[in-house]
Formats: structure tokens, sequence, C-alpha cells
């Protein structure tokens, strides 16, 4: 009666061990077994193929040391990349199986911010004085200074002085940083 209790337990275990054994074998294969297709199941399956982060950071910053501004995986399997480094901006495409660099494209770019006249003080050494202003201007234009200040115009620092002479006022432009009079009007 005991080897009778002792082999029908056995059995049992054993049935039940291979009952949840196949369960968890198939959990692991779910995500092919969604797959509606055999297209589908092969894309699945190609999609593990593909390069990893750090493989692909690697081969970035052996063309080009930069940020990596954005990443995007085209349809072709291919990875476009987008990397910052200074005033340049690099496009690159690599495959995204191989690792290989498909293309590369550098541009340059100009930085501009935009900064009030006060801000641009605190930046830009001008190589003239107010006073050298007011003497170039003089020198263009005879007559009595009523005002000069300090403005920006066309993303260049200037000096606009105004000066009147026999009735009228003249506005002259001064570059404040090579003292080259501009404009007179």
């Amino acid at each position: 009666m005991r080897k009778k209790i002792f082999y029908s337990t056995f059995a049992g275990t054993f049935v039940l061990g291979s009952f949840f054994g196949f369960s968890t074998v198939e959990t692991k294969e779910q995500p092919y077994s969604e797959a509606k297709t055999d297209a589908e199941a092969n894309v699945m399956l190609d999609a593990t193929k593909l390069i990893g982060h750090n493989e692909l950071q690697q081969i970035v910053y052996e063309q080009v040391e930069g940020k990596i501004e954005n990443l995007e995986l085209n349809g072709q399997e291919q990875f476009e990349i987008t990397v910052s480094q200074g005033n340049y901006i690099y496009d690159l495409t690599v495959d995204g199986v191989s690792g290989k660099v498909v293309s590369m494209d550098k541009q340059r770019v100009n930085r501009v911010q935009s900064i009030s006249i006060e801000e641009a003080k605190k930046y830009v050494q001008t190589t003239i004085e107010k006073l050298d202003a007011i003497e170039l201007a003089l020198e263009t234009v005879n007559g009595n200074p009523v005002q000069a200040d300090l403005v920006e115009e066309k993303g260049d620092l200037i000096y606009l002085v105004v000066i009147e002479y026999a009735g009228h006022e003249y506005d002259v432009s001064v570059d404040a940083v090579s003292g080259v009079v501009l404009n007179v009007s």
C-alpha cells in the first residue's frame, strides 16, 4: 500500500511538474508566438540582431566626438544620428546590423544668441571709448555733439552720435569695435 501511495504521489508530482515546465517554456516564447504571420515573426527575430546602444555610441564617437542630439531608427534598419560639436552639426547614418557608417555630413552652424546691449557690454570689449567715438564723428561732421549712445544695429555694436550744426541734426554711426564711421544721415 505504501508503494502505491508513493508511486501515485510521484506520478502526480511528475505530471504537475511537467505541466508547469511547459507553461514556463511557453511564456519565454510568447513575444514570437503573438506574431500573426511568419513575416512578422522574422521581423521580430531580426530586431534582436540590431547593435546595442553602447556599441552604437562607440561607433559614433570613433567618427566624431560631441553630443548626440538625436537618434532615430529608420525603416531600413539604419540609425540616423545627429551630433553637435562646437559650431558643427554632423548627420550620420549607421547600419543597424553591421555597425558600418553609411554616410556622414558636416554642417557649420552659427549659434547666434540675442542679448541686450547691457549684456553685450559685459562680454564685448569695445576698442574705442565713447569720447573717441564723438571725436571720430566730429572729424566727419563739424558741429556740437548733443548725444552719444551705444546701440545695437543689425547685430553690431555702434555708437550713434548726434551732432548739431547750423540748425540741423546729423546722426553719425561709428563702429564701436573698429572706430570706422559707418554712416552719416
